[in-house]
């Protein structure tokens, strides 16, 4: 009884059948680490904006400092919501990053907070008119930039939520019911 070999071509049939099964497979496990990140980063987001919403009732002006930290690229959101005798936010240390953003940092050194995508959130703080000397906020948004990372701000990946304290920031019909509260922003 002779013994038959594969012959080339059924060698390379099974090769390209091995090798469009793991691309269907790669494919699908990079979705679901995508979808992974962005669960992540909405239930940070949810902390975070919680955090904000009790920081914002304590200190409803913020002095220059704290606007400038919460608008500096990265953000030192952490500063203010987690650090320094504020304690409105309890993150891992997976979820700080340093100055530079790299994930991982100390909590009592950390600068800012990493979303589930590996990016520092982004706070904007628009200021109001004075009191006491002291500017009032109009508006602040908390953002990941959602994977979407140098493009330009706000893009459609972008997730955004957003404390509108007056009706001054230039808001629409639908965002006015909104004002004094965060909300999503689609």
């Amino acid at each position: 009884m002779q013994r038959r070999a594969f012959t080339l071509i059924e060698l390379l049939v099974v090769i390209t059948i091995i090798a469009t099964l793991m691309g269907l497979l790669l494919a699908g496990l990079s979705v679901l680490q995508r979808m992974r990140a962005k669960a992540t980063t909405e239930r940070l987001l949810t902390n975070v904006v919680y955090a904000m919403t009790q920081y914002i009732d304590a200190n409803p002006a913020f002095d220059a400092t704290a606007v400038a930290d919460l608008n500096g690229t990265p953000s030192k959101a952490w500063k203010y919501l987690g650090r320094n005798g504020n304690r409105y936010l309890e993150l891992r240390s997976g979820e700080l990053g340093d100055a530079n953003g790299k994930r991982g940092a100390n909590p009592q050194t950390a600068d800012t907070i990493i979303d589930g995508f590996g990016l520092p959130l982004v706070v904007r703080i628009t200021q109001g008119g004075l009191l006491n000397q002291r500017r009032l906020l109009a508006r602040v948004e908390i953002a990941s930039r959602a994977g979407s990372g140098a493009g330009a701000y706000p893009d459609a990946d972008d997730l955004i939520w957003r404390f509108d304290a007056d009706g001054s920031t230039g808001l629409s019909t639908a965002e006015a019911r909104n004002v004094g509260k965060f909300w999503r922003k689609q």
